[in-house]
């Protein structure tokens, strides 16, 4: 029998997180600059990123940088030791209200809440953690954890019609029904996601003023930042719906 519950699907950086994690990871090894740099070779000029890396122009995404700089951190490094990762969790800074709102959320309504984000899957899980979010709820960038340190990078970087593919599997494996979502994302990339969410008849709340997000996503409710109030009084008007 499909699960007749609300159920909440979130991006992480710059939604939950008020930062780019990832970044935030390459600058505590001095690859920020580069990965930025690659960033735009990426989107404007992949040949570059093809002729340095050795890599087919045909290969070449958006997001390559998470890619080809968490590579060459972990050869220059011999590995990431997981305290790098617990250490940056620790630092991050997480949105005003958000903690208590997945606490309220999950007291009143369960557990279905679940983090689809491009981030790394170390980062991602510690951020669940903090919020009280089963760890096994989290969808992110997977990276090779042998003897205490991250040693090769897995993939792939969960972004654009991956997070959609996330949701997909996730709602089927716990036969959820996409009506009953709440899909919530800053960026771009993740206007597929909410998109699957809204078209189904579900919930889409965009935080940010991003032009293709708010134009191709389908969000009911749209904010320039997070606000875990704004954001609170949606979801508990939406599940009220669901409960008539």
């Amino acid at each position: 029998m499909e699960n007749e519950k609300i159920a909440l699907f979130f991006d992480m950086d710059e939604t939950i997180v008020s930062t780019d994690t990832i970044f935030s990871l390459f600058d505590e090894f001095g690859k920020k600059e580069k990965g930025e740099e690659i960033y735009e070779w990426s989107k404007n000029n992949p040949k570059k990123v093809a002729d340095l890396y050795n890599i087919p122009i045909e290969e070449i995404y958006p997001g390559m940088d998470v890619e080809l700089i968490c590579k060459e951190i972990i050869e220059e490094n011999k590995g990431i030791p997981l305290n790098k990762f617990e250490e940056l969790v620790n630092a991050l800074p997480i949105y005003e209200g958000a903690e208590k709102f997945f606490s309220d959320f999950m007291r009143k309504y369960g557990n279905n809440v679940f983090i689809i984000s491009s981030s790394f899957e170390p980062i991602a899980r510690g951020i669940a953690k903090k919020l009280g979010i089963p760890i096994e709820n989290v969808i992110a960038t997977k990276l090779l954890k042998e003897n205490e340190k991250i040693t090769k990078f897995i993939g792939p970087v969960l972004e654009a019609e991956k997070k959609e593919d996330a949701l997909k599997e996730i709602t089927t494996k716990n036969n959820i029904l996409l009506k009953n979502c709440v899909g919530v994302g800053d960026g771009k990339h993740d206007h597929f996601f909410i998109k699957a969410i809204t078209a189904s008849g579900g919930l889409g709340i965009a935080v940010s003023k991003d032009k293709t997000l708010i134009e191709n996503s389908g969000a009911q409710v749209i904010m320039s930042i997070p606000d875990y109030t704004k954001i609170s009084t949606a979801v508990n008007d939406f599940a009220e719906k669901l409960e008539k």
